[in-house]
């Protein structure tokens, strides 16, 4: 049974080393999203890496901290999950306009020295349901928060295209 965890992004991968560590049964991690502990709890993101493959750590922190960070808004485009990305050792599906906002967002991170940033796509359980809803009732002050919010629009995807000429207008 595969468990999730890729283990390229384990301690000793740069070794060789690609076996998977030994976790006590109860301390196994089993998903990459856990419940929120509070309200006003959302997941934030560092970007790892961008090649050979999208690679991110995620914390969980709380609204009421003083925790800086960049919200990133984009087009989704098409609702079909064909990119993974590597985030604390689970791979997770995203959405090809993401993963290159992702990869643009990380080439200004590095000059910029921006480490945190909130992506919904990645930062909300999008299979849960519940979160889901807590979360998307957060947005205006998640994005209110932030230090900035950074628009990532694809100019020659055609499903962004209505956005683009908004913007441009």
């Amino acid at each position: 049974m595969e468990s999730g965890i890729d283990p390229s992004v384990l301690p000793g991968a740069t070794t060789g080393d690609t076996s998977l560590p030994e976790f006590p049964a109860e301390d196994a991690p089993d998903s990459l999203y856990h419940k929120l502990p509070t309200a006003i709890s959302f997941r934030l993101l560092e970007i790892v890496k961008v090649f050979p493959y999208l690679s991110c750590n995620m914390r969980t922190v709380s609204l009421a901290d003083a925790t800086p960070y960049h919200a990133l808004s984009y087009c989704w485009g098409s609702p079909n999950r064909s990119v993974t990305l590597r985030c604390n050792g689970f791979k997770l599906k995203i959405s090809p306009n993401l993963a290159e906002g992702l990869k643009m967002l990380h080439e200004h991170a590095v000059e910029a020295h921006w480490t945190s940033f909130w992506v919904d796509q990645i930062c909300i359980n999008q299979e849960d349901n519940a979160e889901r809803t807590q979360q998307v009732r957060m947005m205006r002050s998640i994005y209110r928060r932030s230090t900035q919010t950074i628009v990532w629009i694809p100019l020659n995807n055609g499903e962004c295209s209505l956005m683009t000429t908004m913007f441009t207008r």
